[in-house]
């Protein structure tokens, strides 16, 4: 019983921790911070986590604190926070944050112009999302993926990145039509920025009637 008490002290003790990661780094994201203020409130997140033992938890700190050094500009130490994150995360195995965490390092990457190592990083979170269902960073990294194609202006990979892309949604569409609809109107859209690439018109305005169509659906 009194082992019992303590998990769940314990528990709600790490759930009220990450509300607070959480909601701090939705206000990052929105560009609403104090870099300084924020960066040590995180780091003393990251130490409350480490004295509950809360790896998940001292994770989410770590990746809000990273995120909060790239959008204050200080891309190499986010790329360098991120790594760490990768390493915990992958520590215990919870390998759609690890997808999630190498989809940021490649974004890092991207934002310097280093595209075959941004899509490195792309393709390794891939890799770890098999055998896991996550329609939403599964999206991030394709449709990060399909930026660095149109960068490079390679139409070909595009293609093929669009197809892997449709053929992972519809397998949503047996159990979530929402998110299946919400999906494939995303596809849509960057298939008709394609063909807008391209100068096709014509197959650009047929991709965003099928876009708009998803999304009214």
């Amino acid at each position: 019983s009194t082992t019992m008490s303590s998990n769940e002290n314990k528990q709600a003790a790490s759930n009220f921790l990450n509300t607070l990661i959480q909601k701090m780094f939705e206000r990052i994201i929105r560009g609403d911070y104090n870099y300084g203020v924020d960066a040590n409130r995180l780091q003393k997140y990251r130490t409350q986590a480490q004295k509950l033992d809360d790896k998940s938890t001292e994770g989410a700190a770590l990746n809000a604190l990273a995120v909060l050094n790239s959008v204050a500009g200080n891309i190499d130490l986010a790329n360098e926070i991120f790594e760490e994150v990768y390493t915990l995360y992958l520590a215990i195995g919870d390998y759609p944050r690890v997808a999630n965490i190498l989809n940021n390092l490649g974004m890092v990457r991207l934002t310097k112009g280093e595209y075959d190592t941004a899509d490195d990083y792309f393709d390794k979170g891939l890799a770890h999302l098999e055998g896991h269902v996550n329609p939403a960073i599964h999206r991030l990294l394709l449709s990060n993926k399909i930026e660095v194609a149109f960068l490079r202006e390679d139409y070909h990979a595009l293609d093929d990145l669009l197809e892997q892309t449709k053929s992972i949604f519809d397998e949503l569409s047996h159990r979530d039509k929402y998110e299946y609809a919400r999906q494939m109107a995303e596809v849509y859209r960057i298939m008709a920025e394609r063909e807008l690439a391209r100068d096709d018109f014509k197959k650009a305005n047929n991709y965003i009637a099928m876009a708009v169509n998803f999304a009214e659906d």
